[in-house]
């Protein structure tokens, strides 16, 4: 069964990049042109890689109490601001510790680009070597449970930063969904869909 589930996920993403994306770059800033074909795609993904997981269990836990649910959203809050701090000190390995590095994790960038764990930490590491400072501030977080372990959570906010050369540049709103399992004891992020308005520089 799971490897049919891994089989199904290859497929679909070998779908997704035989689609193709244009890119362009114009003045310092991006534009992306994205076709609903990539768009359902990229949703389709979402759903096989909560089938994927799913396959990886045999037994469903239970559904969490109205409790367990507070505990939870104050747990995962922390994970996020684990992520906020560690921006701030421009310290990527403390901002992405929430971040699984399981082979199945997948994020989702602004630019509709698919990146594994390891293409993550590379582009975040070359961000740092650019940057003087980054800080990200939280306007709401929204939190959805799902089957057994799984919660989504959507983060609002936004993002300022400034380069090496002098440049400041503010992003608002920026939003994140992460899709938080808890193994281990420990939640950590199994998938994120991260989507923004153009950086405006100040």
């Amino acid at each position: 069964m799971i490897a049919k589930c891994y089989r199904f996920i290859f497929a679909l993403l070998s779908i997704r990049y035989l689609t193709g994306f244009n890119y362009v770059c114009k003045d310092g800033y991006a534009t992306y042109s994205l076709s609903k074909l990539i768009m359902k795609i990229n949703g389709t993904i979402f759903v096989a890689l909560i089938t994927l997981l799913s396959c990886q269990s045999k037994t469903s836990p239970a559904e969490l109490s109205a409790a367990e649910k507070e505990t939870a959203k104050k747990e995962i809050a922390a994970r996020i601001e684990e992520i906020v701090a560690g921006v701030k000190k421009l310290d990527m390995q403390t901002a992405l510790k929430p971040y699984s590095d399981s082979p199945e994790f997948r994020l989702v960038t602004p630019d509709a680009r698919i990146t594994d764990h390891a293409a993550m930490v590379a582009e975040q590491s070359e961000f740092v070597k650019q940057a003087i400072s980054a800080s990200y501030t939280t306007v709401k977080e929204d939190f959805k449970f799902l089957s057994g372990n799984f919660v989504m959570c959507t983060w609002t906010g936004k993002n300022e930063f400034t380069l090496k050369n002098g440049e400041r540049y503010k992003t608002n709103p920026y939003v994140g969904s992460m899709l938080f399992n808890k193994v281990g004891g420990e939640w950590k992020i199994v998938y994120a869909h991260e989507s923004s308005a153009q950086p405006v520089k100040q």
